[in-house]
């Protein structure tokens, strides 16, 4: 997606892990990623949001994208 111009504000790369003790060990970077997505739905206002993979992840944030675009 990024070649062809979509802006991501994560990659799915960074946050992929497996099991419990690689959770904790990224951790840091997991918050860090929250924090910049919050921060660019808050911000930029996106017209489009595409959430790929991860739903237990990407959940936390479909509504607060939906109140944003209102």
């Amino acid at each position: 997606m990024k070649e062809t111009g979509v802006e991501l504000i994560a990659n799915a790369a960074e946050i992929a892990v497996v099991g419990l003790t690689e959770v904790v060990s990224k951790l840091g970077n997991f918050l860090k990623i929250i924090k910049k997505i919050k921060y660019s739905l808050d911000e930029l206002k996106p017209g489009l949001v595409i959430l790929i993979d991860f739903p237990d992840f990407n959940l936390n944030f479909v509504a607060r994208a939906a109140e944003k675009r209102k």
